[in-house]
């Protein structure tokens, strides 16, 4: 029909800093460990939440072909 999709973005997708952090991390260790070790790093504040996180991973798997 011609009209815009809206395109969401995570909350930390402009942190570049975060974004590779969590890039790095996938399939390297589990989802809580993963976001503890990003609050440690970058604090509470620049973190992304364990839901976040497995939404992020998830698609990463479906752009890499893994799901």
């Amino acid at each position: 029909d011609g009209s815009v999709r809206r395109q969401s973005r995570f909350k930390f997708w402009p942190d570049l800093p975060v974004r590779e952090a969590a890039m790095a991390l996938h399939r390297q260790t589990t989802i809580a460990r993963a976001v503890a070790m990003l609050v440690e790093t970058f604090g509470e504040e620049r973190a992304p939440s364990k839901s976040a996180l497995h939404r992020f991973w998830t698609q990463l798997d479906v752009v890499r072909g893994v799901a």
